[in-house]
């Protein structure tokens, strides 16, 4: 029991099921990443976001970007110099989606539809070996020697680590019900 299970498809869970599946396959690890997402389709709160066009990043510098995001912009400092906004434009257009850049500094996919994003999150955590499961609303988690995962189906899965990803309460037709404060 080496697996990694990814709660969540949208953004987040995708970026973590590329990065931990491409990290195992570099490392010469058998872990298998699976990621569980509740909806019928990843990413669809990606879908909505920039209007449906799917503003990704902002390019702005570090110091004029961070007071538009955060009152407390400090504590994603980090997050920000791990995987700068050049670093995820760049992995999106390694992972085959065309990008521009316009006014306000933000980044979309040159094709202005925010499906061609999600495709591509999609294409990167596969590519590297995760596998999306969908339709996987995630009841209990428990904790025994790694953890066991229930699902609404009755489907179970085991992993000796997990990472949630479920997001917060905003948007609850794409998914974003607050499952993970549960």
């Amino acid at each position: 029991m080496g697996d990694i299970i990814i709660i969540g498809g949208g953004a987040a869970g995708l970026m973590a099921a590329a990065g931990a599946a491409e990290t195992c396959r570099s490392q010469g690890m058998d872990n298998k990443v699976i990621v569980l997402e509740k909806m019928p389709r990843p990413g669809r709160k990606i879908m909505i976001t920039g209007k449906g066009r799917c503003n990704f990043t902002n390019v702005k510098p570090w110091n004029e970007f961070s007071g538009h995001i955060h009152p407390k912009a400090n504590f994603l400092k980090p997050s920000f110099y791990n995987l700068t906004s050049e670093k995820m434009v760049e992995f999106m257009e390694r992972h085959g989606l065309q990008t521009v850049v316009e006014r306000g500094e933000r980044a979309f996919p040159e094709s202005h539809l925010a499906s061609e994003a999600v495709d591509t999150l999609v294409r990167a955590a596969e590519t590297a070996g995760a596998e999306i499961l969908c339709n996987k609303e995630v009841r209990t988690i428990e904790c025994c020697d790694g953890f066991r995962v229930r699902c609404a189906d009755g489907s179970t899965y085991s992993c000796s680590r997990l990472i949630i990803c479920t997001g917060g309460l905003s948007y609850p037709k794409t998914g974003s019900t607050g499952d993970g404060y549960r």
